[in-house]
């Protein structure tokens, strides 16, 4: 570990986690702006863009953002970023069976009619990208008439020891860096189809 980075503090790690758990359950409307309140205070930077309203959070090792719709209120994407001072051990088996996540698997239904399309371990082999990253993709299990999705990416720094195409150093990272959670609202077409099959 460079000598200009530290670990972060069970408290910090631990906040972290609680966070990730409120994020979830901002992203399918379980809690509402007074717990919001409880949770962070009052928001540092309070924005709207094109109908979103977004909230920006800075606690002294990470930055929030909780972004919603200004026509509903519904949330649209809760971001946290840790503080590129610090670094963590939060293996993801701390965090899945405790909060329910579901690894995704590509081609597997979803509501018993639609098909899932990503991957659930995505190392950065794009150009210029980080060797050293993966993206964690999770699906939030809802019931099958949920009106809405909801995705979290958590993404990891790891070594990259270009151990083999199963990427097995990366699969064991800990460092987590980034947790997103996007709720995506279903198409008025994947609404029909869902009702049509119902009754087929």
């Amino acid at each position: 570990m460079p000598s200009n980075l530290k670990m972060a503090s069970a408290e910090q790690q631990r906040k972290i986690l609680e966070w990730l758990k409120f994020g979830l359950d901002w992203a399918r409307g379980r809690a509402d702006s007074e717990e919001l309140i409880r949770t962070f205070g009052r928001p540092k930077l309070d924005n709207v863009v094109r109908k979103v309203r977004s909230l920006d959070y800075f606690p002294d090792f990470a930055s929030i953002s909780l972004e919603s719709s200004i026509d509903d209120g519904s949330a649209k994407a809760f971001t946290l970023t840790v503080s590129p001072e610090l670094d963590t051990v939060i293996p993801k088996e701390n965090y899945e069976n405790i909060l329910g996540l579901h690894r995704v698997v590509r081609g597997e239904l979803i509501d018993g009619q639609r098909r899932e399309e990503s991957n659930f371990f995505n190392p950065n082999i794009v150009p210029n990208g980080n060797p050293d990253m993966i993206t964690l993709i999770y699906r939030l299990p809802l019931p099958e008439d949920s009106p809405f999705d909801v995705y979290i990416d958590i993404d990891y720094l790891g070594k990259n020891e270009f151990d083999g195409p199963d990427f097995d150093s990366l699969k064991r990272a800990t460092n987590l860096r980034q947790i997103t959670i996007h709720r995506f609202p279903l198409l008025l077409e994947e609404l029909e189809q869902r009702n049509r099959a119902k009754h087929t």
